[in-house]
C-alpha cells in the first residue's frame, strides 16, 4: 500500500519504462492532507496515528465526535470540505443500510482528481462500478483495496489487472484465533459483571439490544 501514499510513484513507475531520470519536489508532511471516514475504535485510532506522525488529517462520523490532532466534521454538507485538498482518503466505514455504496459517484466526484482512496472496511461501502468511472476517466489519481464486495475477488474481475488499483487480500486488521479467544472470554467476565464489553462499537440504532444482549448473556 506504501507505494500508493507516495506523492509522484505513479509517476517514477512511468519513467522507469521510459529509461528517463526526472526527479519532482516531495512535499512536505504538514502540506499533505489525509482523509479519514468512519472515526470509530479503528477509524479514529487510524486518524490519530496518521495525525501523530505531522500530517494534517480532517475525519468524518455520522456523529460529530472528538480525535485530537484531527479536524473533525459531520454531514452530508460537510463533505466536501471534508475532501477539500487531501491527497488520502481513507474508509474505515462500518457496513450498514446507510453506508451502502456511501462512495459512490456523486462523492467519489468530490475528490481531488490526484486523490487516492484507501478502503480498509468493506467491500460494499465502496460502489466499484462507480470507482472504475472515476479511474477510468482520470478524475482519481488510484485506489487501495483490501476489501471488496465479493470476497475473494474473483480472477474475472478487471480490478485485479487495473494499473490505478492496488489489490490486497483483507488483511488489514486480521484477527488472530488466540487473540479473539481471550477477548470473547475477558468479554462474557465483563458482561456477567454487569460491565460493558470491550472492545464494542454499537450504532445508535442499535443500542437498546446491546442491554438485551448484555442481560441475555449474564443470565448463562
Amino acid at each position: 500500500m506504501g507505494t500508493a501514499f507516495s506523492p509522484s510513484f505513479d509517476r517514477y513507475q512511468h519513467q522507469q519504462l521510459l529509461k528517463h531520470w526526472h526527479r519532482y519536489d516531495v512535499p512536505a508532511v504538514a502540506d499533505y492532507g489525509v482523509a479519514v471516514l468512519g472515526l470509530g475504535q479503528i477509524g479514529a485510532k487510524v486518524a490519530s496515528l496518521i495525525s501523530a506522525n505531522g500530517f494534517r488529517v480532517n475525519g468524518w462520523d455520522a456523529q460529530l465526535k472528538s480525535v485530537s490532532g484531527v479536524d473533525v466534521y459531520s454531514g452530508e454538507a460537510a463533505l466536501k470540505q471534508v475532501f477539500q485538498d487531501v491527497s488520502i482518503v481513507v474508509n474505515c466505514l462500518p457496513l450498514t443500510r446507510q453506508t451502502h455504496h456511501f462512495f459512490n459517484e456523486a462523492r467519489l466526484s468530490m475528490l481531488p482528481v490526484d486523490a487516492v482512496l484507501v478502503n480498509i472496511s468493506r467491500g460494499d461501502v465502496v460502489d466499484e462500478q462507480a470507482l472504475l468511472k472515476q479511474l477510468d476517466t482520470e478524475q482519481m489519481k488510484g485506489a487501495v483495496l483490501d476489501a471488496h464486495s465479493v470476497e475473494p475477488l474473483p480472477s474475472t474481475s478487471v480490478l485485479w489487472e487495473h494499473p490505478k488499483v492496488w489489490i490486497t487480500p483483507h488483511i488489514s486488521g486480521a484477527t488472530k484465533a488466540e487473540s479473539a479467544a481471550h477477548v470473547v472470554v475477558e468479554n462474557i467476565k465483563r458482561i456477567r459483571k454487569g460491565e460493558v464489553a470491550f472492545p464494542l462499537h454499537v450504532p445508535p440504532c442499535q443500542q437498546g439490544m446491546s442491554q438485551v444482549i448484555h442481560n441475555q448473556v449474564a443470565k448463562v
